[in-house]
């Protein structure tokens, strides 16, 4: 899993494949940064996952009459999810295309160099800054979390003690 560079260009099959390989300099310094990158995409992937439950527990207290909407929390996180990173390989295609990326060549000019750094590195770490913004934002608190578990605990405790009244009724 390390970046590779082509040794020489002549080494070219058929115009694509790339015959003789050597490691990279930069490998241990890219692959540092490819964990620091896996560690904050799940660090930004898991945040919303384990929000999820959270405001599902805040829609039932504020609908308690709804019944099985966690499914379609749960979808739309999926769709909004996928949706997020078919637009986010769309405009990294298409930056690479404006940047002139050609396939099959081993190697591509400056711009394409350059747009690939600004894609994993200035992008990324402005979509970081602005989702944490977001996350001081939210509004579900540690408190207010706390607070509708213990609502929810009282909802569930009153329906079981309700039903289970209604059926003591109907055996008499």
């Amino acid at each position: 899993a390390y970046s590779v560079f082509p040794a020489d260009a002549s080494s070219l099959i058929s115009g694509s494949l790339c015959q003789s390989w050597e490691i990279c300099p930069t490998a241990i310094y890219s692959q540092s940064h490819r964990i620091l990158i896996w560690c904050f995409h799940l660090i930004l992937e898991q945040n919303p996952r384990s929000m999820l439950p959270d405001v599902i527990d805040a829609f039932r207290l504020e609908n308690p009459h709804v019944k099985g909407l966690e499914t379609i929390f749960c979808s739309f996180y999926v769709f909004f999810a996928k949706l997020s990173n078919g637009v986010s390989l769309g405009f990294s295609a298409l930056s690479l295309h404006f940047a002139g990326y050609a396939t099959g060549l081993c190697f591509q000019s400056q711009s394409v160099t350059f747009t690939l750094k600004i894609l994993v590195s200035a992008v990324p770490t402005g979509l970081i800054i602005i989702g944490l913004m977001i996350f001081r934002f939210y509004p579900i608190t540690e408190d207010i979390r706390v607070r509708n578990e213990l609502a929810l605990q009282e909802l569930r405790h009153s329906i079981h003690i309700s039903s289970h009244s209604l059926k003591n009724m109907e055996d008499t």
